[in-house]
């Protein structure tokens, strides 16, 4: 340890160094306003290029430029600027780290279309899909007058599964969002927030890309393969598939209560079992009768839980699961969007994953 923060880890430094000798430096990047997750772990590599791996929130670069002075390196030593994906915790700063550094920016082919913009509803939506496209778009409305959609005139170079920068091999782990990558550096995994410890990761719900992804780069990503419950599911078995011989660096949690507690990608499978035994959780209670989402949230979640955070974030934890459901035919709906089970069909979680 560099520097000790708290015991969430923000303002923390912490140096590891791989097998093969790469230095690698955790950097507690503090969030805007208090989290249960702790800081954003951005993650400094000195290997074929000195690279930076997310930048935290806006407004955090001068906490950055001071977590960098417990380095060898300043931010404007960095090469390279990699995204794990587009959410503002991870990628808030990356205006102000461009411009003092002058890095390329890596990131997946979709970023830059998908930073910051809210995804749109198939033709023809189910009611989960319609109420989440809704909600994503009324999310966005608040967000974005304060975050920069654009990226700055600058060297952006697009990344995919298996390329190689050097010592870091690129995974794509669509599911929490379509960009969503993890990077391999010897035996360590860098999963963003594709994997957390102690909290059960999100998923998206089945969508398709804002009208901003030209025809073109969608036409080489089919959105069956980047969104919904099912992708994430399958991107999780990707990591495990990798074995165990492996140190997970999320992007949140990696130090609880002053401790590291490492994690390997056996934690990829207790996600995917934890996602699954939350279908069929919510499925049992689901009567005969139809039932709004929001009825559906109600008999999930306590009451005590729906108060505290409302039942539209309430119904958005679980909206991938319903849409999931209705995927594979367990639920369906009725003319007004109530959703019922689909007969007397029975959970069976031994699904190709």
């Amino acid at each position: 340890m560099l520097r000790e923060g708290d015991s969430s880890g923000n303002l923390t430094v912490l140096k590891l160094t791989s097998q093969s000798g790469i230095s690698i430096w955790a950097l507690g990047v503090p969030q805007l306003s208090p989290s249960k997750v702790g800081p954003t772990w951005c993650y400094l590599v000195e290997s074929d290029h000195v690279t930076l791996i997310d930048c935290g929130e806006a407004i955090s670069s001068e906490v950055l430029i001071s977590l960098l002075a417990e380095t060898p390196f300043r931010l404007q030593d960095v090469d390279q600027l990699l995204v794990t994906h587009s959410h503002s915790d991870h990628d808030g700063n990356l205006q102000d780290v461009l411009r003092i550094s002058n890095a390329d920016l890596l990131g997946h082919p979709l970023y830059p279309y998908l930073r910051y913009r809210p995804a749109s509803q198939p033709e023809p939506a189910n009611t989960i899909q319609k109420w989440m496209a809704h909600y994503q778009q009324t999310v966005s409305a608040r967000l974005t007058p304060h975050l920069d959609q654009t990226l700055p005139d600058h060297n952006y170079n697009p990344i995919i599964n298996g390329h190689e920068i050097g010592k870091l091999k690129i995974i794509e782990t669509p599911g929490h969002t379509p960009d969503s990558l993890c990077i391999v550096i010897d035996n360590f995994i860098i999963t963003g927030d594709h994997i957390l410890p102690y909290i059960t990761s999100g998923a998206s719900v089945r969508l398709v890309f804002p009208q901003s992804v030209p025809r073109l780069v969608a036409a080489n990503h089919p959105t069956a393969e980047y969104y919904g419950l099912s992708t994430y599911l399958q991107s999780l078995k990707r990591i495990e598939s990798l074995g165990q011989d492996y140190a997970l660096l999320p992007g949140h949690l990696l130090m609880v209560r002053g401790r590291i507690r490492w994690q390997s990608p056996r934690r990829a499978r207790q996600l995917l079992n934890a996602h699954l035994t939350r279908v069929e959780n919510i499925l049992e209670v689901v009567t005969d009768a139809p039932a709004k989402i929001e009825d559906i949230a109600k008999r999930y979640f306590h009451p005590r839980l729906i108060e505290e955070r409302g039942i539209d974030r309430s119904v958005a934890s679980i909206a991938p699961h319903i849409d999931f459901l209705i995927q594979h035919l367990y639920l369906t709906e009725v003319q007004d969007g109530r959703l019922f089970k689909q007969g007397s069909k029975q959970f069976n979680s031994q699904f190709d994953f």
